[in-house]
This record gives C-alpha cells, sequence and structure tokens, in this order.
C-alpha cells in the first residue's frame, strides 16, 4: 500500500497509475485497482453525495 499523508497534495489535474498484480499475469478474475481518497482532515469531508 501506498501512502502519502501530509507528504503529497494533488490540487488538479491528471493522475495517471500503473498497478499490477504479484505473480503470474494469466490469473482470471482478479482485478487490480487503485483509487484516491479525498482530504479526511478537511471539515465535511462524506458529508455530501458529490463523488457518488
Amino acid at each position: 500500500m501506498m501512502s502519502t499523508w501530509n507528504k503529497f497534495c494533488f490540487t488538479g489535474g491528471l493522475f495517471e497509475a500503473s498497478v499490477m498484480l504479484p505473480g503470474i499475469n494469466n490469473v482470471v478474475g482478479m482485478w487490480p485497482a487503485v483509487w484516491a481518497m479525498g482530504n479526511l482532515g478537511r471539515a465535511g469531508y462524506g458529508a455530501t453525495l458529490d463523488g457518488m
């Protein structure tokens, strides 16, 4: 897991990531995924459904 807490602030633009599963690459049914979570320290975060 990568954590950028208190180290990086993304304010706009394009975020691109390359995600790979460990091991062999011909396994079916497993999907690599990446999530970008907002600022948890900001007041009001999670109070709206704007991102849903």
